[in-house]
Parts: structure tokens; C-alpha cells; sequence
């Protein structure tokens, strides 16, 4: 009896080749807070899926190939505006959404500074009340 062994990268182009499935399998991958760096080599993998080489990818971006090859694997760190291009270029979109345990805004707290010694007043530069800036429902103070 002899079975036939599939590898598990060729099933899984296989299966990636359904636009739903390749979509559903990116989001799982950011999903995973404790290995974020897989997203990149994910991408590769849905790219590969749908036929496309990195060649054309870095055409249709403008970007560089062997620099799409390092961002594509487990030590890429692109900006965030060349994950867009490559999404786009995939016909895909980034898109935010609150996570399922997220509480809101008004419940966390800002981390607080560690607090600093008081410099000495400067005495040719008078003293004036600070703006407050505000910064979505917290105002901060900010030091000139």
C-alpha cells in the first residue's frame, strides 16, 4: 500500500488560491499577537497562490525585487506604506477594526513619565502658561 504524501507548502497554495481563503488566512496570521513577524512570508505565500512572481510584484510597486524578497521573509521590517503598495498590488486593503476584548479609550490610562528633576527657570525666557493639545479625549500639556 503506498500512499501519496502531499508537502504541506504545495496544499496550502492550493488552498490559497481561493481569494476567501487567502484573505481568511491573512487576517488568522495577524491575529496571532505572538508571532507578528509571519504575516510577511504569509503575503508570499498568498502571492505564489494567486500566480504571481516577485518580479511583477516589484513592477506593479515600484519597488526593488531582491528588496521585495527580504521584506517578504521573517526579517522584513517595511514601512508601513510599502505593505500598502503591496497589498494593493495584490488587490487587497489593510483595514482596522476594535478588537474583541478592546475597552474603550476613556477606561485605560496613558502610561505616566517618570518624573523628571525641575530645571532652573531660564531667566531671559519669560514664563507663559502651556497650551493644552488636545489628543483624542486626553489633553497633554506640552513642555517648551
Amino acid at each position: 500500500m503506498t500512499s501519496r504524501l502531499i508537502d504541506y507548502q504545495e496544499e496550502l497554495i492550493q488552498s490559497l488560491k481561493d481569494s476567501e481563503s487567502a484573505i481568511a488566512y491573512l487576517n488568522a496570521v495577524l491575529a496571532d499577537d505572538e508571532e507578528p513577524c509571519i504575516f510577511l512570508p504569509a503575503l508570499k505565500d498568498v502571492l505564489e497562490a494567486q500566480g504571481k512572481e516577485v518580479s511583477t510584484l516589484a513592477k506593479q510597486t515600484g519597488l526593488n525585487r531582491e528588496n521585495l524578497y527580504r521584506i517578504l521573509s521573517l526579517k522584513g521590517n517595511p514601512k508601513l506604506t510599502t505593505i500598502l503598495a503591496i497589498l494593493k498590488a495584490m488587490g487587497l486593503s489593510l483595514k482596522i477594526e476594535a478588537a474583541a476584548n478592546a475597552s474603550t479609550t476613556q477606561d485605560k490610562q496613558l502610561p505616566r513619565q517618570k518624573n523628571k528633576p525641575a530645571s532652573k527657570p531660564n531667566p531671559r525666557r519669560p514664563t507663559q502658561p502651556q497650551p493644552e493639545v488636545p489628543v483624542g479625549r486626553v489633553s497633554k500639556r506640552l513642555n517648551k
